[in-house]
C-alpha cells in the first residue's frame, strides 16, 4: 500500500524521509495481506504552532473498515511511530476478524 504524505508547518527533508519510512515498515508488512488495495493512504504530519509537538495521523481503508489513528509526539519520528503502531495494532485486529469470519463459513460447509 502507498502513503501520500502531507506535510503542515514542517519541511521534510531526505534524511526525515528516511527515518519516516523507517517508521512504517512494520506496518506496511501487517499490511502485504492487503496487497490488492489500490486506494492510498493518507499522513498528515503537523507541528503544533504554538507548542513543541508534532502531531501524526494515519487514515487508510481494508476491505469493510477504515483505520485512522493519530498520535502527538516530542519530534516528527516519534509522533509517526506511534501512530503507525496503533494503526498496526488495528490491522493486526481486522486480519484477525476477517481470519475467524472465513473460517465460521468454511466450518459452515462443511456440516
Amino acid at each position: 500500500m502507498k502513503f501520500e504524505l502531507v506535510a503542515k508547518n514542517i519541511d521534510i527533508t531526505k534524511e526525515l524521509s528516511k527515518k519516516l519510512t523507517n517508521s512504517l515498515s512494520k506496518l506496511k508488512g501487517a499490511l502485504q495481506s492487503f496487497s490488492t488495495i489500490e486506494k492510498p493512504g493518507s499522513i498528515i504530519l503537523e507541528k503544533r504552532p504554538r507548542k513543541e509537538e508534532y502531531k501524526a495521523k494515519v487514515t487508510f481503508h481494508l476491505p469493510k473498515h477504515t483505520v485512522s489513528t493519530k498520535d502527538v509526539g516530542f519530534s516528527p519520528e516519534q509522533a509517526l511511530h506511534k501512530a503507525a503502531e496503533d494503526a498496526r495494532d488495528q490491522v493486526l485486529k481486522v486480519k484477525g476478524l476477517l481470519k475467524d469470519i472465513h473460517e465460521k463459513k468454511r466450518k459452515a460447509k462443511i456440516k
